[in-house]
């Protein structure tokens, strides 16, 4: 492999880890809104009472 098959090879293996990474970014966010969503609609259902 010459020394630019592996510079293009590391560039595309760090774009796909970047990719991966802001995936699961956004996967944690999404279950964070979720569970916070479930938490303000429990302590909602506790003052209506």
């Amino acid at each position: 492999m010459s020394a630019k098959d592996a510079f293009f090879d590391k560039v595309e293996r760090n774009a796909n880890a970047r990719k991966e990474s802001e995936e699961a970014f956004k996967r944690d966010v999404l279950a964070f809104q979720e569970e916070t969503k479930a938490l303000l609609m429990e302590i909602k259902d506790w003052f209506d009472g």
